[in-house]
């Protein structure tokens, strides 16, 4: 009878042995899986901050690329106005040409005149 309870608490520790070491294999897993989660998630961060880091130097290097093009666009402005003002000169000294025309017309008169006389 001794024995018969001895081989019932043999039986009972190595199906709690079984059971023990089935729980353990299932959280090994669990932890193995949760792991794997981590280094997938990991990477995706990863991969995230790089892109990140690259839309950053993009936007850095397109700032600098814009100031470049409104030194550009102001340097533009200042010859343009350089040259509307060169037009304006030109075009009052044009107003003049008429009348100087006028006045070249009476002195080649007087030089004709002038030229019969000697």
């Amino acid at each position: 009878n001794e024995m018969e309870g001895l081989r019932t608490v043999a039986d009972q520790g190595r199906k709690n042995q079984i059971r023990l070491t089935l729980k353990f294999e299932h959280e090994t897993q669990r932890r193995d899986h949760a792991g794997l989660m981590l280094v997938e998630r990991n990477d995706e961060v990863a991969a995230l901050h790089e892109r990140v880091n690259l839309q950053v130097e993009v936007g850095r290097r397109g700032e600098i690329e814009l100031r470049n093009r409104e030194d550009e666009i102001r340097a533009f402005a200042a010859e343009i106005r350089k040259h509307e003002l060169s037009v304006e000169a030109n075009a009052s000294l044009a107003s003049g040409v008429p009348g100087l025309n006028a006045e070249i017309e009476r002195l080649r008169k007087e030089l004709i005149v002038e030229r019969r006389r000697v």
